[in-house]
């Protein structure tokens, strides 16, 4: 059976204790690659879908599961806005930096994390890795 992973909040963002065979996918960007009210509108959005959810019928269960699929849709908002914003910071976009920030990914590989892909953009970074046993 496997076991339920439960997050604690701290600042509004969940955190987890993962597994052993956990995969980590991770999306960080630039501070100032989005305006601050897109990224407010988009928390709104959000936050009131979310209560919506909590509010409903569903079992404790069914609501998780809305609530994650809405988490879902959010993040893919937000990357596409990402994808399409041609102004803020995109210092990523110089390959000088982009290659310190290669080089920084790439500095535990194979030692505390196996980096399985990874993606620089101009102003946020994808990354998937799993842990590496101890």
């Amino acid at each position: 059976m496997q076991q339920e992973i439960k997050p604690f909040y701290r600042k509004d963002l969940p955190h987890y204790q993962p597994l052993d065979d956990a995969v980590f996918f991770i999306t960080t960007r630039l501070d100032g690659s989005l305006p601050y009210d897109v990224i407010e509108r988009l928390k709104v959005e959000r936050e009131q879908e979310i209560a919506k959810i909590t509010c409903s019928k569903p079992t404790f269960k069914e609501k998780r599961h809305q609530i994650d699929n809405a988490h879902k849709r959010f993040f893919g908002k937000y990357d596409a806005i990402l994808d399409k914003y041609t102004i803020g910071n995109d210092w990523l976009k110089i390959p000088a930096i982009a290659e310190v920030v290669y080089n920084c990914l790439h500095f535990f590989d194979n030692q505390k994390y196996e980096l399985i892909c990874f993606t620089i953009m101009s102003n946020h970074i994808h990354l998937v890795f799993e842990l590496k046993k101890e």
